[in-house]
């Protein structure tokens, strides 16, 4: 009987939550979390492999990621410079840079707008 009390005083300590996933779509989905979150590490260590080590998701995969982000938007953003014996570089282009701020900045306003639903509805079950 003591181990079901604990596990319901557990319920009652964790809060309640919402997450919010933005997901920019064309002619399909190409721009969420995922591209979002290479191009952070991208930009952090000047590599597209370093980037898909530290998400733990293949090198092809990122390029898929990126290429298709690319075609849905026209326009690229990486500038992608082939290297010698230490490996290339990846830069975001202005382009690039100015898309990633702006999903930053709706992503943060829709989190916002979403906790405030989320409370009208489910506040009771704070």
């Amino acid at each position: 009987m003591e181990e079901h009390n604990s596990m319901t005083e557990n319920k009652r300590e964790t809060k309640l939550g919402v997450k919010t996933k933005l997901v920019i779509t064309k002619t399909e989905d190409f721009f969420g979390p995922g591209l979002f979150h290479l191009l952070q590490f991208i930009d952090e260590t000047g590599s597209i492999h370093a980037a898909s080590k530290k998400m733990r998701i293949s090198y092809s995969k990122c390029w898929k990621l990126l290429n298709r982000a690319e075609e849905q938007m026209g326009f690229q953003f990486l500038n992608r410079y082939n290297g010698g014996p230490h490996g290339g570089t990846s830069i975001l282009t202005e382009e690039g840079r100015e898309f990633i701020k702006r999903y930053e900045e709706m992503l943060e306003e829709v989190k916002q707008i979403s906790q405030n639903v989320f409370e009208k509805y489910f506040d009771s079950y704070q």
